[in-house]
């Protein structure tokens, strides 16, 4: 059941559909879903950061994993510029030394 909810969350996403109604159930469907598309990137962000959420997962996901821009990206979590440049700064702060 996870691993459907997972596939259906990415599939809306290639598709640019909105997550703003998503729960953070959701999110992580949508992560552990990705994971067995792309372990080794997933591994490498476990390695690479401390404590992300699954919103920084998503960008990253999403950024990196699905090749979608920053525009799309705020188009489809329902943010605005400046919360992107927010996510990535927070994102940057939980590098692994």
């Amino acid at each position: 059941k996870k691993l459907y909810n997972g596939k259906r969350c990415y599939m809306e996403i290639m598709e640019n559909k909105s997550i703003t109604k998503w729960s953070a159930k959701d999110l992580m469907d949508f992560k552990n879903y990705y994971t067995l598309i792309d372990m080794p990137y997933i591994s490498n962000l476990e390695e690479e950061y401390k404590n992300l959420t699954s919103k920084q997962y998503f960008y990253l996901i999403a950024t990196n994993g699905m090749h979608k821009d920053e525009q799309q990206i705020a188009s489809i979590m329902g943010i605005n510029y400046n919360t992107i440049r927010s996510i990535k700064s927070r994102i940057k702060s939980k590098k692994q030394e």
